[in-house]
């Protein structure tokens, strides 16, 4: 991986990152790291990502690997559905119940 990828792939990172209100060392610590310097490195364009680093980071970040390759077609704030996923607090299948009653809301809305 370049530099200018690695710097981009970081800024992406950092974005996310941020909407989430977390901070390097909590992410790091979310991956199994014990220092935030980890992602500070990341982050820099510093230090390259192993394809499984990549591929837990983005799951943490409620993203994927594909959209942490390329740019971001997003808004600035975190969407409710993206702190959903990003959650560690609730199980799957709470996720998956407030999913549904979500877009059950969002249904009801469209239809007024």
């Amino acid at each position: 991986m370049n530099d200018t990828t690695r710097k981009e792939i970081g800024k992406r990172i950092k974005q996310l990152r941020e909407q989430l209100g977390l901070s390097q060392l909590v992410l790091a610590q979310m991956v199994g790291k014990s220092s935030a310097a980890y992602i500070a490195f990341i982050e820099s364009g510093e230090r390259n990502i192993s394809t499984m680093d990549m591929m837990v980071l983005a799951k943490k970040l409620g993203t994927t690997v594909s959209e942490l390759l390329s740019e971001p077609k997003r808004e600035e704030k975190p969407t409710f559905m993206r702190a959903l996923r990003s959650s560690k607090d609730l199980s799957e299948k709470d996720k998956q119940k407030i999913t549904e009653f979500y877009e059950f809301l969002k249904s009801k809305n469209r239809d007024e």
